[in-house]
């Protein structure tokens, strides 16, 4: 299980599943010294659940703060709902739903976001997302 400190930051510390952010999603700042890390995170990105990369600008607790701005949508009649945007196996469905400008817009935290799955990298950068 991941700890939290530099470069590592827990997507859902700071709001209401709180108690449940030790499980992730997490938010890992990457570099070569960290062969471990990094290697896990490639063999998971060879597994059918995935994984999702995300290059930003942002230091981690910038851009934790950014997406957790994303993690709640109301829904018409029901009430609100936690988006897995950080899932894998939904990210692609869920941008896929949005407009041109709502992806843009919700996209915007980070230079580019890819997903990882089955060792099949797929970039959904802005520019890449056209309906």
């Amino acid at each position: 299980m991941l700890e939290r400190g530099a470069g590592r930051v827990a997507l859902f510390d700071q709001t209401v599943d709180a108690e449940v952010a030790e499980g992730g999603p997490w938010l890992v700042e990457l570099d070569a010294a960290n062969t471990e890390l990094v290697s896990g995170l490639l063999a998971l990105g060879r597994d059918p659940q995935g994984v999702v990369w995300l290059i930003s600008e942002r230091d981690p607790p910038g851009l934790a703060q950014a997406l957790r701005e994303r993690l709640n949508v109301r829904l018409r009649g029901i009430g609100v709902a936690l988006l897995r945007f950080y899932d894998p196996t939904l990210l692609q469905g869920i941008l896929a739903l949005l407009s041109p400008s709502q992806r843009a817009s919700f996209v915007a935290p980070a230079v580019q976001w890819l997903v990882e799955r089955d060792g099949q990298l797929v970039q959904l950068s802005p520019e890449k997302l056209h309906a």
